[in-house]
């Protein structure tokens, strides 16, 4: 169902116009915008849950800037976070709808010119800069910190995931942002990831990078 959007509309220290947003005095165009991320994030507190909506962007120059709106457990505003959750998520499906044919295109023009995609991973502060670059090649390769995994090897062993969490220590909830990539099964039912594995999140412009991911696995599948 489609939201009518009236603009202004202002969140917190966020005011969003038709063109354009700003935040702490500075003015952001959508044209700017390199890649989104939406995720509502569910925090159980003295058997109280407390249902955070989360949005970030990161702009061309590779600054990212978020914003939460939380239940925030015992509030006695209740109504007042509804309607700003409403509105944060209608301007993050408006913001993926204006901008998603054109950061497709730019993921997939780096790969068919230079057989490789730079999928960036912002850190999820309010302001920042830093962030982690994940390289998949058209070959299959993907490279995140001096680490390489295939997704052909890891199809054919079964353990190509896709919102699932592996690693030591983690609480085996679904991640549906998760990709992870284990060219050798997870050890010990799960808790520990097997060698030769990388796992990332790709929550950051999805679900591209997951079809884009499927997409060169069944290439190289089929070859």
């Amino acid at each position: 169902m489609t939201t009518e959007i009236r603009f202004p509309v202002q969140i917190d220290g966020f005011t969003f116009n038709e063109r354009s947003f700003s935040a702490k005095g500075r003015e952001y165009s959508y044209e700017d915008i390199a890649s989104l991320k939406f995720q509502i994030q569910n925090t159980t507190i003295n058997f109280s849950t407390d249902e955070t909506y989360f949005f970030g962007v990161r702009t061309s120059n590779d600054q990212t800037i978020s914003i939460r709106v939380s239940d925030a457990a015992f509030s006695f505003n209740k109504r007042k976070v509804a309607e700003k959750k409403r509105c944060l998520l209608a301007i993050a499906n408006h913001l993926n709808s204006l901008t998603f044919q054109r950061r497709l295109s730019t993921y997939l023009e780096q790969i068919n010119k230079t057989g490789c995609l730079q999928y960036k991973v912002p850190s999820e502060g309010v302001f920042g800069s830093s962030f982690d670059t994940v390289f998949i090649y058209a070959n299959g390769d993907v490279s995140l910190s001096g680490k390489t995994v295939n997704v052909k090897r890891a199809r054919e062993a079964g353990t190509l995931k896709y919102g699932t969490a592996y690693g030591l220590g983690c609480d085996r909830s679904v991640n549906p942002y998760e990709i992870s990539i284990n060219e050798k099964p997870p050890l010990f039912g799960g808790w520990m990831e097997g060698s030769g594995s990388l796992r990332f999140d790709a929550g950051w412009d999805f679900p591209m990078i997951f079809e884009i991911l499927k997409s060169i696995q069944a290439v190289r599948g089929a070859t």
